[in-house]
């Protein structure tokens, strides 16, 4: 008879000798167990299969054969000595409290893991640096062997690679968490362009009868009134006169347009059509908008007009007046009339030549006053009221784009940040405790944790605090990109650039070297 136990569940088993060496079922766990040779002097060896992921145990003479899996059927090559990787790319070591063998891929070498046999902390050994090329580190504990491993990584379920295909190296997290943050910040810039679009858009004035019947629902947002300046009171009622009385002149209104305002006749007769209420009773004009600059101003006139029968109207005109001064005795003051719209009682646009938008017409005006009025020298208080109200506007557009870019820099550097802790043998969460987490950051780059501590309440110091801790946060970040094989540069873009280096620490192929426990 042969004595052994399962390698699954421990339950003390035994076999007749003509079954040594075939697969069998365990009675206990159900588990698929290889039955070892009799007369054995070592204990068996506890293999994990590098195809299926299978647990199943050989006895220690069978070092340096191939043997067969007894769930899959494939063969693996069994390293004859320990802390040696077969050809089939089989590690073989032995636990450090109990002796009890493993043979497992050699990918998880690095890797910490409970023993199953007596139940303490141990540690898969790495091979030599000449072996070193065979290690896949960035692969997976198999699933079955979940009950033993202390520690399993994420993605345990994840389809092993079919055999004889070469293992990627390059991990999934990294591109999932790469493809999502990029997704987000796409989604944000395309909706920041498409808010900020639909705001710039200038409303088209309507050019013949069937746009403006389509205009009649706009309201106009006027302002409060501004100061009566009797000039521009007086055009804007000879405007409106000329209009009333139909005058055989009264078409050449058209030409009083600059040329960026394409105007009609046409637009002219439909504002005579819809101020042909009568005689007017009375008009009362005031001054909704205005701005006034030596050599140019602006202004943007209301006038209610009252007929004799009580019908109102509302006439808004925004015109620009240009002063030109042929000598010190004799100017002359040019009138452009940028817009034209008639409203009823309630608000509701009639009929409109030229710009109707409130917003398109200012800005219009503006932008005429500036090119014909005459520049004066700026003060120094004046350009840091300009750039002061420049900053603002800047923040209350791109508010909301530098809200959401600043949320996921800090998102991706906590993220890996995390996977840099975990990477390196230390809590993940330490990342999120003040004082703790530079503490743990020295303690990773093999430096006192004294020295992270000074570094974390170096900013309280007077005068020299900040800079203290700048310096000892860059010698902390140059020891931690040491220790996972980086340069002196990468340790400094770790400081100044946390939000890319940081990333690249955590997602790519650097290993932590990890002591034997």
């Amino acid at each position: 008879m042969i004595h052994f136990k399962c390698p699954h569940c421990q339950t003390a088993l035994q076999m007749e000798t003509h079954y040594a060496g075939q697969a069998a079922l365990c009675p206990t766990c159900n588990g698929q167990i290889l039955v070892p040779f009799s007369g054995t002097s070592a204990k068996p060896i506890i293999c994990i299969c590098r195809h299926c992921k299978a647990l199943y145990q050989i006895p220690a003479e069978q070092a340096g054969r191939e043997v067969s899996c007894p769930t899959c059927r494939e063969t693996t090559q069994i390293p004859e000595q320990e802390n040696a990787v077969s050809g089939s790319q089989m590690l073989r070591f032995s636990c450090r409290a109990c002796g009890q063998g493993y043979c497992l891929p050699s990918r998880y070498a690095g890797r910490k893991f409970t023993c199953p046999a007596c139940k303490h902390a141990c540690l898969v050994p790495t091979p030599k640096p000449a072996e070193q090329e065979l290690i896949l580190l960035e692969e997976k504990p198999p699933k079955e062997t979940s009950a033993a491993f202390s520690e399993p990584l994420p993605n345990e379920s994840e389809t092993p690679p079919p055999p004889g295909k070469p293992e990627k190296q390059k991990s999934v997290l990294f591109k999932a968490v790469a493809g999502v943050l990029g997704g987000i910040i796409g989604f944000s810039i395309a909706f920041w362009l498409v808010s900020s679009l639909k705001k710039s858009t200038p409303t088209p004035p309507p050019t013949n009868k069937s746009s403006q019947e389509s205009a009649q629902n706009q309201q106009i947002d006027l302002s409060s009134p501004a100061q009566n300046y009797p000039q521009a009171v007086d055009f804007s009622r000879s405007i409106i006169t000329q209009l009333n009385r139909k005058s055989d002149d009264v078409k050449d209104l058209v030409y009083l347009f600059p040329d960026q305002i394409q105007v009609s006749k046409q637009d002219i007769d439909s504002l005579l059509t819809t101020l042909d209420i009568g005689r007017f009773s009375s008009l009362e004009t005031t001054i909704e908008k205005a701005r006034v600059e030596p050599g140019a101003s602006y202004f943007i006139t209301k006038t209610k007009a009252l007929s004799d029968s009580n019908i109102i109207r509302i006439i808004q005109i925004g015109f620009v007046e240009i002063e030109n001064s042929t000598d010190e005795t004799y100017s002359s003051t040019d009138r452009l009339i940028f817009g034209i719209s008639i409203f009823d009682e309630k608000g509701i646009l009639l009929s409109s030549a030229g710009q109707t938008n409130q917003a398109e017409l200012l800005s219009i005006l503006d932008d005429t006053v500036n090119k014909y009025a005459t520049v004066s020298p700026v003060t120094s208080t004046a350009e840091e009221s300009s750039l002061s109200k420049m900053y603002e506007e800047f923040l209350e557009k791109y508010y909301c784009p530098i809200a959401i870019a600043i949320l996921l820099i800090g998102l991706t550097t906590l993220i890996s940040m995390w996977v840099v802790f975990d990477k390196a043998g230390e809590p993940g969460w330490a990342v999120f405790v003040p004082i703790y987490n530079t503490i743990v950051f020295a303690r990773i780059g093999g430096k006192s944790e004294w020295l992270g501590f000074l570094c974390a309440l170096s900013p309280m110091i007077p005068f020299v605090g900040s800079i203290l801790n700048l310096f000892l946060f860059l010698y902390l970040s140059v020891s931690v990109a040491k220790a996972f094989g980086r340069g002196t540069l990468f340790g400094f873009g770790m400081v100044f650039l946390p939000f890319i280096f940081f990333p690249i620490l955590a997602f790519s192929e650097s290993a932590y070297p990890q002591a034997d426990v």
